[in-house]
């Protein structure tokens, strides 16, 4: 049912990525068809997208950043970023937590909670 009320906003195979990538439990029905509805009508759904059909279609390369970077890897996430991946990448790694009990690819929606403690985890190492 959830499938068919998105297909009527947005058209086509976009609200079924929506669908696939958020965990079924995670969000109610409502809150997926807001976010789903979001991105349609400000009509940013295609940008949003572009990235991942851009990079879905060319070799992958590593981009390293000598910023300070921290990365958190939420469990049912849709790739998970071993933390060999994010040294080499990244060359002022600060924080790292692959320990996360729960979320999401969209983790800032599944678990709000979580996600804003990463951030301020992540924040003290750079504020020290």
């Amino acid at each position: 049912m959830l499938q068919q009320r998105a297909a009527r906003v947005v058209p086509g195979e976009q609200a079924g990525a929506f669908l696939d990538w958020a965990r079924p439990d995670a969000l109610t029905s409502d809150e997926i068809l807001d976010h789903i509805s979001l991105y349609w009508f400000t009509g940013t759904g295609a940008s949003a997208a572009r990235l991942s059909w851009e990079y879905a279609r060319q070799p992958l390369t590593l981009t390293e950043l000598d910023l300070p970077v921290g990365v958190s890897v939420f469990p049912d996430e849709l790739t998970r970023t071993p933390r060999i991946w994010a040294e080499r990448a990244y060359h002022d790694l600060r924080y790292f937590n692959d320990d996360i009990p729960a979320g999401g690819h969209f983790a800032a929606l599944e678990q709000p909670e979580l996600f804003v403690e990463e951030i301020r985890k992540f924040a003290r190492t750079v504020a020290a």
